[in-house]
Parts: structure tokens; sequence; C-alpha cells
């Protein structure tokens, strides 16, 4: 972002720029009501010329605006200002191990634009900065806005398991790249937002995970992966007395495996499968049926003991039979009744978007901690 625009946002003496942060912090946090000089003097105890000093900064730059009058007792009615939600743009970047998203906002963080990118992994094989920086103008050309409109780029990246090279320095080093790319600042976003959630995350293929994650962290569920697969579960057929291990009952191979065995025929596989099930045979069902149950008590117990009140369920499994997560789904928010919880299932694009909202909305909150933005 050019200077300029940091110029027109926040320019002047060291108290007077705090001051102004200060005003618009206290504004946004009213974007629905807004708020009164009267008010602002109230809340911020500053003297009302201070204030009118600070309103007319933020007046003139163009983030706020005088818009309607507010209710009195007597004489004139006092002025309610609001921020302007397209005086400028945020970009967020959420960072996902499979795939990231790209979320153009205004400052009411309204989505104004969004573009999926590849999972960091991918991104980052070759040349992430141009790649990223390349996403970012194209879609302010596709919104016909410019660089220097936009506030600047928050990035959120998740910190996989079993990565040791995706470090904080690792994305230190790539956001300076971005931002000579991009010509705007970039931020690091890694703590959570306000409003955000933390959600688990349960992935069905060849093996089963299932994490706690919060917007820039990726956590375990109390388990690591292969942990997560060995959790016991009440076998469905009684077979074994002491429960049966959740992967060797949910996870692909051991539907594969089963279906097989009720059809003796070791020559079916995955595809069969799912065919069988999409075909509404009652075996196959039945088998489905028998490992969403599984995978719901490790849901409902993960929810139990995290906290978290959202479910992204994922992997190829749930991906090429959505019956599967459906199956899951239900049993999940069933079980979870019976607890006393409310597990809300997310899509993965939702999850996505909300984190690279909130990555935009970092970018925002850098400016109004910051003692002055524009270095004066």
């Amino acid at each position: 972002m050019s200077e300029n625009v940091l110029n027109r946002l926040f320019k002047g003496n060291h108290a007077l720029v705090n001051q102004s942060q200060a005003i618009y912090a206290v504004i946004r946090q009213r974007a629905d009501a807004g708020a009164t000089r009267k008010r602002l003097v109230e809340q911020l105890s500053l003297p009302a010329t201070t204030v009118g000093r600070g309103l007319d900064r933020l007046l003139k730059s163009g983030l706020i605006v005088e818009s309607g009058l507010a209710d009195s007792s007597g004489g004139r009615r006092p002025g309610i200002y609001r921020t302007v939600g397209s005086a400028f743009y945020l970009l967020g970047l959420a960072l996902g191990e499979k795939n990231s998203h790209l979320a153009l906002t205004d400052l009411h963080l309204k989505m104004i634009g969004t573009q999926e990118l590849l999972g960091q992994a991918e991104l980052f094989s070759e040349k992430p900065a141009e790649k990223i920086a390349e996403a970012g103008k194209k879609l302010l050309l596709q919104n016909q806005l410019q660089p220097d409109q936009v506030l600047g780029l928050g990035i959120s990246p998740v910190f996989p398991e079993g990565r040791e090279d995706f470090t904080a320095e690792f994305f230190a080093a790539i956001s300076h790249k971005i931002s000579e790319q991009a010509a705007m600042p970039v931020f690091m976003i890694n703590a959570p937002q306000s409003g955000g959630q933390m959600y688990l995350e349960l992935s069905v293929g060849e093996k089963i995970s299932l994490r706690q994650v919060i917007p820039g962290l990726a956590l375990d569920a109390g388990r690591s992966s292969t942990q997560t697969g060995q959790m016991i579960v009440p076998s469905p057929d009684k077979a074994e007395a002491g429960g049966i291990a959740l992967a060797q009952l949910a996870a692909m191979p051991a539907l594969i495996g089963r279906f097989r065995h009720q059809k003796d025929n070791p020559a079916l596989d995955w595809p069969d499968f799912c065919q069988a099930v999409q075909a509404g045979k009652r075996k196959s069902s039945q088998i489905m049926h028998d490992a969403s149950v599984a995978l719901a008590i490790a849901v409902v117990n993960a929810a139990l003991l995290s906290g978290a009140g959202k479910l992204l369920l994922t992997g190829p499994a749930l991906a090429e039979l959505p019956e599967y997560q459906d199956a899951i789904q239900v049993q999940a928010a069933n079980l979870a009744a019976r607890q006393g919880l409310s597990i809300k299932i997310a899509k993965s694009a939702d999850i996505c978007a909300s984190q690279a909202i909130e990555a935009a909305a970092g970018v925002l909150d850098q400016y109004l901690r910051l003692p002055n933005p524009a270095g004066q």
C-alpha cells in the first residue's frame, strides 16, 4: 500500500493518532447503532474538544460518516456517527492443509469476493509468494479495486501435524515476499480473532483422524491420528466383548473388508461398496450405519472434552460417498442431543471462508493496536 493511503488514515502527532484509533474502534464496535459524540466522550473519558478533533480527522479520511440524528430530551438532536464499510478493503487468506481460501471484504467484514487456492503444502511447493500475490491482484481486478484501496493482507495458517518446516519463521519470510509482490502490508494472524470458534475436523479415508482446530492453529483433539484410529468403540456384531478399534470399523479398508466378507467375494472394492449403498442394499447400508455410529461416539466424546461446537467432515470416504457423511451427521446430532450438546455440521468451504474473514479482520485490528501505523 502506498504511504499516501496510510497518511489518509492516521496522520499527525502520536497522541492524536491514538485518540483517532480509539474513537474509530468504539464506533466500529457499535456498527448497527452508531455512536454520538456524547457517548464517545463518556466511553473514552476524553475531552469533548479532543473527540471533536478525532471525529473531524476520521470524517475527512472517509472512515466514518455522520448518518442520522439521535433522540434528544431537548435542544439540538446529536448526530450519529457510523463507520463506512467501503472506505477501504481487506484481504484475508486462510491457509489450510488441503485447500486455502482468499477473501476480499470491506471494513464491515462483508464478503466482496473470494477465491480458492491450493492447500499450503502444494501452494508452497514453488513460488508461493508469487502465487498468493497474483491471486490477490486477480481478486482486486475482478472487483475493480486498486491495491492502494486495500489496508493489507492477513494470513491465517494452519500448522499441520508432522510438518516441522512450517514454522512461524517460515511464514514470516513468506509474508515479507508476498508484501513485496502484492505491494501492500501483510500480517500473520496466528491467534483466533474475536468471534472465531474452534471446531472438530473428522477426516475419514484410508485412516481416520480427529483434530481440534482453531483459526491459525491445528491441535490434536486429545489424541494423535494413530490413537484416534485405535479408539475402542462398541462392536456392532457383539463379536468383540471389549469393543473394537475405530479404524477397524469405520475406515475405508474396514468397510471394504466387511463388505467382501458379507458378499463372500474378495474381488469387491470401494466403488462396489459405494454402488451397493447408493442402490439401497440392506447389508452394505448396515455396514455404513455401524461405522457412522462408531464415528459419532468418537466425535461427541471429543466435543465433550474440547467444548467445540462445530464439526467439519472431510476425507475421501465422505467425499466419494455422501451417504456416509449424512449418516455420521445424523448419528452425531442424535447422540449429541442425548448428551445435552449442540454440534453444528459445517462445510469445508464455510470453515475456510470464516477463517479467511477472520484473517482479514486481523488486518484492521493490527492498525487499531499500532501506536502510529504511518510511522509519524
